[in-house]
């Protein structure tokens, strides 16, 4: 059966590490880039990063502290949460090196990300005292907060402020903020009462998380006082605040004050006119539904010199929203003209606005068209663009051309990339209405070949074999041969065939 020459899986040899016993690790030498060149070579998350660690020490080479508190650092910020807190336990675990009370409250927030609440107070409660400071405890707070505990929180901060740790504004803007998103306004007021007596000064977080909490409760008049209060040139208040006025006020219908306060960011002497700042005009003068605001702040953004890939995606999405398909053509024009970058997230806005109008013909041509533009430089779409246009298809009933664009898109061969399995299962459910065996076996090999065989697409498979009226054997042969057992929905949905 064609099936088998893709579906046999290539068997990764693990080799075993045997890490001799180390009493000390020498932190006096510079450390070689190659250990870092190793720690982010290991994207699978569920493998060890340990191994990796050890080796290096076995073969008697050095590591600093530091360093391995800079890979930390490096693993959180690209949401390698696992790997990052496997070196943090890995420090103190193997006895090289004393951790610090930073190091601490970043292991907190780690085992808060990795294994939830839980397993973060059963650490925070076996922390010795020398390391309960003010940013463990802050850690174990904003872990409440995320979590919407508000008596845990409220309990966490009581023992703040018994050790003296309840003296700036942070805390208690955590609390402020917990207290907005679960409907406790009453108990805000208390808080900021309590500020005000002890001298705590109210800051822009402060500020912003009672608006917050005011446009929650649709509190107009609550909304305009503290705008006012921000207006208090000793509170440093930065255009990210007036952003949540203006999003409150359009989520409120009140068009003309959310636009006052656009006008006033834009009035602000913003040193660094960064890209978030244009992208944020832009969007909000969008949801107002005005249309020349956009193009003027457009063209300000231009006038300030190179323009990312990124803010033209904005741009084209904006004016799709504005369903001012022919200016988001003129963008994306503008754009291929000067880009020094091809990016297809870019053409990407463009495709799905053409879906969105039905128009996929057009959406095609406009790849295939880009397509041949760069066939010098072998320009290729991302598997998004042709999923995008699959998508549309489907969603349309034309289950050929959805599945062709869905073909296109695993043909490209990018590892990670994987479609919709809403998307996966209409195509496998036209299969089996059209008892087409042929090419539900080209699909399903695509998906072998893209790493996103599971026991479900086995059981599709399944199913459309039975719909032909062919014999299953080789497919739960298969299916055995790729790891997947056959369990009781197998044998169930057997049954259910051989009963119909």
């Amino acid at each position: 059966m064609k099936l088998s020459s893709l579906f046999r899986r290539k068997t990764l040899k693990k080799s075993t590490i045997r890490p001799r016993k180390q009493s000390s690790c020498s932190c006096s030498c510079s450390l070689s880039p190659s250990l870092r060149q190793r720690v982010l070579s290991i994207n699978d998350p569920k493998a060890s990063i340990e191994p990796v660690l050890q080796k290096w020490v076995d073969e008697g080479k050095t590591v600093i502290q530091s360093k391995l508190v800079s890979y930390i650092h490096t693993l959180t910020k690209i949401n390698r949460f696992h790997h990052a807190l496997q070196i943090s336990e890995w420090m103190t675990d193997r006895r090289y090196f004393d951790l610090t009370s930073n190091d601490v409250t970043v292991r907190l927030k780690l085992i808060y990300r990795v294994h939830g609440l839980e397993h973060t107070e059963k650490y925070f409660g076996n922390i010795s005292k020398d390391f309960k400071v003010v940013q463990t405890y802050g850690t174990l707070l904003d872990c409440y907060v995320k979590e919407k505990v508000v008596d845990k929180a409220e309990a966490i901060m009581q023992e703040m402020k018994t050790m003296g740790f309840a003296s700036s504004p942070f805390p208690y803007n955590w609390l402020i903020n917990l207290y907005a998103q679960t409907g406790h306004q009453e108990k805000i007021g208390v808080l900021l009462a309590e500020m005000v007596k002890k001298g705590i000064p109210q800051d822009k977080y402060t500020l912003t998380n009672c608006l917050s909490s005011c446009i929650a409760v649709s509190d107009i008049e609550g909304m305009e006082k503290i705008l006012k209060q921000m207006e208090d040139p000793s509170i440093c208040v930065d255009w990210h605040a007036y952003t949540v006025a203006a999003k409150g006020y359009l989520k409120l219908g009140l068009i003309d004050k959310g636009l006052e306060m656009l006008k006033r960011i834009e009035e602000m002497r913003v040193k660094d006119r960064s890209i978030s700042l244009y992208n944020y005009l832009l969007t909000f003068y969008t949801s107002a539904g005005k249309k020349d605001d956009v193009y003027r702040i457009w063209n300000l953004y231009k006038s300030k010199g190179t323009i990312e890939n990124s803010s033209y995606a904005h741009m084209i999405k904006s004016l799709e929203k504005l369903d001012d398909l022919e200016g988001a053509e003129k963008i994306l024009e503008e754009w291929e003209s000067q880009c020094s970058s091809y990016d297809f997230r870019v053409l990407n806005q463009l495709v799905s606005a053409y879906c969105k109008r039905g128009l996929f013909e057009k959406a095609e041509m406009l790849v295939q068209n880009s397509v041949q533009k760069g066939a010098d430089s072998g320009r290729s779409p991302y598997p998004s663009t042709w999923n995008i246009i699959a998508m549309g298809y489907i969603s349309n009933k034309q289950m050929i051309k959805g599945v062709q664009m869905l073909k296109n898109a695993f043909l490209l061969g990018r590892r990670g990339w994987k479609p919709n399995p809403v998307t996966i299962a209409s195509c496998l459910e036209y299969f089996k209405v059209q008892r087409d065996v042929q090419e539900a076996e080209d699909f399903v090999e695509l998906l072998g070949a893209s790493g996103l065989l599971t026991k479900e697409v086995y059981h599709w498979l399944l199913r459309i074999y039975i719909a032909a009226n062919k014999p299953v054997s080789p497919v739960l042969d298969l299916m055995k041969a790729d790891g997947f057992s056959v369990d009781e929905e197998t044998h169930l949905l057997l049954q259910e065939s051989s009963d119909s």
